[in-house]
């Protein structure tokens, strides 16, 4: 594996990475479910505080899909992950 810069395709293959925490209660079919929707994966997770990072595909609209995780009854906390 080589040297790889911030700017080749590998980097930015996603449409964007979103913190998330699920309420406790969440069954994992629905946090499959409600990702499947938004177009999104997760890449790490959960932390010891249940965060997780998600990542859109390639393309996704991440200001709508962090409003519609927002609005979910499963999701305690949806932000942009830096």
């Amino acid at each position: 594996m080589g040297y790889r810069t911030f700017s080749t395709e590998h980097f930015f293959r996603g449409g964007g990475k979103i913190n998330v925490i699920f309420e406790s209660e969440s069954k994992e079919k629905e946090i499959r479910e409600l990702l499947t929707k938004i177009g999104a994966n997760i890449v790490s997770g959960p932390t010891s505080e249940g965060l997780y990072m998600i990542e859109l595909k390639k393309g996704g609209d991440l200001e709508s899909a962090i409003k519609y995780l927002k609005k979910s009854d499963i999701v305690r906390f949806a932000e942009k992950a830096y």
